[in-house]
């Protein structure tokens, strides 16, 4: 992000948006050289549901995109605030916005306005965040049905969902994590609670096609796959995190970046992580 809003960082409440709570919200002076001594509430909206995984900033800084639930069905928000502090509203008053009417006119609509659009199917999504990727203004993100949506263009033009081959079916298809894009390899990452990790994409950099490439063996019998993987793009690898491994461990898989369902991953325990199953 730049200019004001370095200072500023929007927070989900984890709670339902309504006229008596906000469901999301920013502080600002949160770091010295802000201009101010203590922080200070910004904004606070109240956009009709739930938000229990992190947004994402517009490389401008003045837009977040974020997954909201109401229900069981989860939606894809995206959100412009006004640029300068102080905003408008509090967690117990905050304001109401309403959806635009299309993609479209979200694109020029005056600050703060909002956009929301189901994902593809209408599944529900309660842990995967939305993965930005600016050099390409597409966005990724899984659901509870393990499938991976795939959003082009995001902030620069009218919001659209990838069609056919998108979104992707994961196997095991069981709740996704969130997932991670690597510009060097081409490949998208994600997890699932099954305990397997897929890599998706053509390969191509800069590119990713609507395809599974790799996946893991099983990793995790007991929690899955929770946490998002970490990405060393200039080692080609991917780091997959175990709270209880097969044997009980607590650890982390390398696996290189171009993996295929035949790959045998390496693996450094950190001590017991509960009981294997």
């Amino acid at each position: 992000v730049t200019g004001v809003q370095t200072c500023a960082l929007p927070i989900s409440t984890g709670v339902a948006g309504s006229g008596t709570h906000a469901s999301i919200l920013a502080y600002y002076n949160l770091y010295s050289g802000c201009g101010g001594t203590v922080p200070e509430a910004d904004w606070a909206y109240n956009t009709g549901g739930t938000i229990t995984t992190s947004p994402n900033f517009s490389i401008g800084g003045n837009q977040v995109a974020f997954i909201q639930t109401s229900g069981t069905t989860a939606s894809l928000v995206l959100l412009k605030y006004p640029f300068t502090p102080p905003g408008t509203g509090s967690l117990a008053v905050p304001i109401t916005l309403a959806n635009q009417a299309t993609a479209a006119a979200y694109t020029t609509c005056a600050a703060p306005c909002m956009w929301k659009v189901a994902l593809s199917v209408s599944p529900n999504d309660t842990w995967s965040p939305p993965y930005y990727d600016s050099g390409t203004d597409t966005l990724y993100v899984g659901d509870a049905g393990g499938k991976l949506h795939k959003f082009t263009p995001v902030f620069n033009a009218a919001l659209a969902e990838a069609g056919a081959p998108w979104p992707v079916q994961l196997t095991d298809a069981t709740q996704a994590n969130g997932p991670v894009y690597d510009a060097t390899s081409g490949r998208v990452f994600v997890g699932t609670f099954g305990g397997h990790l897929y890599s998706v994409g053509s390969g191509n950099a800069g590119t990713t096609s609507g395809t599974i490439y790799g996946t893991s063996i099983r990793l995790y019998t007991q929690y899955g796959i929770r946490d998002s993987v970490l990405v060393d793009s200039a080692a080609a690898n991917v780091y997959a995190f175990a709270g209880v491994d097969p044997g009980g461990n607590s650890g982390v898989y390398q696996f290189p970046t171009n993996f295929t369902s035949s790959t045998t991953p390496s693996e450094v325990t950190a001590g017991r992580g509960g009981t294997g199953t």
